[in-house]
């Protein structure tokens, strides 16, 4: 288990910070990490979206996953649009502060919360 966890967090931790030595390096432009954003948005997630209920078998302890699913975006944008009430004066600023602390870290906490508790098979 131990090596499994080690392997995932160098899974994710690799690719952030070969990204961020080539962005502050300027050796990589910023319209292709755009563009990387972009495509990753519109094609790979919707696919492999799609592909993964392919694989996943159903069974009655997948119900937890649209539940965790909803908390990890209403915890930290319920505590942002509080906070943001004190720190913000313009609705706008609000708005983006609020919708950035939800949606910023789903993939990353959802996807090693899932590992955590379903493994591979949950992940993939």
């Amino acid at each position: 288990m131990k090596l499994k966890f080690l392997l995932f967090a160098v899974d994710l931790l690799a690719p952030l910070l070969v990204g961020y030595f080539c962005r502050f390096q300027n050796i990589v432009k910023e319209r292709i990490f755009n563009k990387m954003i972009l495509n990753n948005i519109l094609v790979i997630y919707p696919v492999l979206s799609f592909l993964s209920f392919w694989v996943l078998p159903l069974n009655y302890n997948l119900m937890w996953l649209p539940v965790m699913g909803l908390a990890m975006g209403m915890i930290p944008g319920l505590i942002a649009y509080f906070v943001a009430k004190y720190k913000y004066i313009s609705h706008l600023d609000r708005g983006s502060y609020v919708m950035s602390a939800s949606l910023s870290n789903l993939g990353t906490i959802g996807g090693l919360c899932v590992f955590l508790l379903y493994g591979e098979t949950g992940y993939a």
